[in-house]
């Protein structure tokens, strides 16, 4: 059996392999979603190749669709952010290989609530059960957050922002194949056939896992504790990594713009699924395209246009991030404006052209709030930072879709408007409050307030990331 040594590349390799069937099964359960609702309110048992355009387009359909599907989010999200209290320290003592199974084993489950679904006519409330254990095994943010803190482990403060837009990038490949994939296998074979899949590529995960992934050895960190322990230590070191954050304008800014981003994450359902099926009659496979289109923009911004643009521009460079990352908040503005004044599906798909540009804020600013603490502790740091990320999107979810349902048969383009706004606040934000000298007070200033939580042979000297080709 070969052994490979730990690179930030088995982290990559590992977040598309989780990724990769969680978009999958996307869009089919999406409208699966919305014909199981159809066919309760007409009460009969027609086909998926008979009802989807005709319910797709129905408003009262569209509503109650994304009613259920809001619930679900909030039935993942709330226990998810419970287990994100605890998470960080379960990655930094446990080690991300425990992480990374962990949330695994949760998409197995979640690849086999899909597929009984897809075979035999089950009440939808029993998926809130299924979404619930997703959450509190970690689900999406666990496995971001392990993954991020395994390229922390393997990589140099100065490589870590080329590895962080490649995962970014790796996001985006895996939105950029599976949910095209997924609409031509349900188009020719049905849904069984696409949550089959989904659930092998998840056993095959795990066995990757098991045997063949480099995990690196988890540094001691002290006594074994109970859970309450735990769960205290937890609670306190999230208080204290608040605490530090809230010292810097720069810092604070950054989360600003991370929460602005959440939202964005938090309102994709309703306005890449529901409203383009709604007002273009878009079914999983011409949504599955857009992506495509969308995720391959992404790629190329990330890996090609990116790296070279920053050596076109030269000078010093954390000001040259500062001010990349400026462009594309305000790109994503002009994007979510784009997007609601598309007259049809055509320009709706061109206006990703313009969107994509704020790609690089992400990746940019998950580096520079790295920079905080030693490797080591990467996990509590990138858990607090999800903290808000979750709770801001899981109320955001939640005003989404009621602001959707209210205005889907009247004004569906509101959905696109109020994301405008969002992002016009984080771009002022950071206009006013983030400089490199504020990035600089921040590097320098926080290892000192979070020296209680770091122990003294984990501390090192972190670098600014540089974006760097």
């Amino acid at each position: 059996m070969p052994v490979f040594t730990p690179h930030p590349i088995h982290g990559l390799l590992v977040l598309f392999l989780l990724i990769f069937p969680i978009m999958l099964g996307v869009l089919p359960f999406q409208e699966l979603l919305i014909v199981t609702v159809c066919k309760e309110l007409n009460g009969t048992t027609t086909t998926l190749e008979d009802d989807y355009e005709t319910c797709s387009q129905r408003g009262d359909v569209q509503a109650i669709a994304a009613s259920w599907a809001i619930s679900f989010h909030v039935f993942q999200e709330i226990p998810g952010i419970c287990a994100l209290i605890v998470s960080g320290h379960f990655v930094d003592v446990f080690g991300r290989k425990a992480a990374m199974f962990s949330a695994t084993v949760s998409l197995c489950i979640l690849s086999a609530a899909y597929l009984y679904a897809s075979t035999t006519e089950v009440p939808l409330y029993l998926f809130y059960g299924v979404y619930t254990l997703f959450g509190l095994c970690g689900g999406i943010p666990l496995i971001r957050m392990s993954c991020l803190a395994y390229i922390v482990d393997t990589t140099e403060p100065l490589k870590r922002t080329k590895y962080f837009m490649y995962l970014d990038s790796v996001l985006a490949l895996s939105a950029c194949l599976a949910p095209l994939l997924s609409g031509l296998i349900a188009k020719e074979y049905g849904f069984t056939t696409v949550f089959t899949i989904q659930l092998i590529l998840s056993c095959l995960l795990l066995v990757h896992l098991t045997f063949f992934f480099p995990s690196i050895p988890v540094k001691p960190h002290g006594d074994n504790k109970s859970i309450q322990q735990v769960f205290t230590d937890s609670v306190k070191g999230t208080i204290t990594t608040v605490g530090a954050i809230s010292q810097f304008p720069a810092s604070v800014t950054l989360i600003i713009i991370l929460i602005a981003l959440a939202i964005l994450t938090s309102g994709l359902q309703v306005r890449f699924l529901f409203y383009p099926a709604k007002r273009f009659g878009w079914d999983s496979l011409d949504v599955g395209s857009f992506v495509f289109f969308g995720s391959f923009l992404k790629i190329t911004w990330l890996v090609g246009v990116l790296p070279r643009l920053m050596r076109w521009i030269g000078g010093e460079k954390v000001a040259t991030e500062v001010f990349v990352l400026r462009v594309g908040i305000w790109f994503s503005v002009m994007g979510e404006i784009g997007y609601a004044l598309a007259p049809n599906g055509v320009v709706f798909t061109g206006v990703a052209v313009l969107y994509s540009v704020g790609s690089v804020v992400a990746p940019t600013v998950r580096s520079l709030l790295s920079t905080m603490v030693s490797p080591s502790h990467q996990g509590r740091l990138l858990g607090s930072i999800q903290i808000f990320e979750s709770v801001s999107a899981l109320f955001a979810s939640v005003a989404v879709s009621v602001l959707y349902q209210m205005t889907v048969g009247s004004f569906p383009q509101a959905v696109f408007f109020g994301m405008a706004i969002v992002m016009a606040v984080a771009a002022t934000t950071s206009l006013i409050f983030l400089s490199k000298e504020g990035v600089a007070a921040m590097e320098m200033g926080a290892m000192p307030l979070l020296s209680s939580e770091v122990e003294s042979s984990d501390e090192t000297t972190e670098e600014t990331p540089l974006l760097q080709p």
